[in-house]
């Protein structure tokens, strides 16, 4: 019981400077066969953004959940033989 507690607790934030479009990019390619699977097309626009500091684990557990639910929330595209 002692070791599933402390599985659950979050773990304290390791901050430093990183930048959000770098942290998309690898997010992006570690979803890559799910979102060809999906036929989702990304268009990318970023803008310039200077680094901010933050937890970058904790920043690309963000962006990659919020990038799969909008992948899994794209309608599916029939596959016509």
């Amino acid at each position: 019981m002692d070791q599933f507690l402390r599985f659950a607790k979050p773990a304290p934030p390791l901050l430093g400077k990183a930048e959000v479009v770098s942290i998309v990019e690898e997010t992006l390619q570690l979803l890559r066969p799910q979102i060809e699977k999906q036929r989702v097309v990304i268009q990318k626009e970023f803008q310039p953004l200077p680094p901010i500091f933050m937890d970058r684990e904790q920043m690309k557990q963000v962006i990659l959940n919020l990038l799969l639910n909008a992948v899994q929330a794209m309608p599916r595209v029939a596959t016509w033989l």
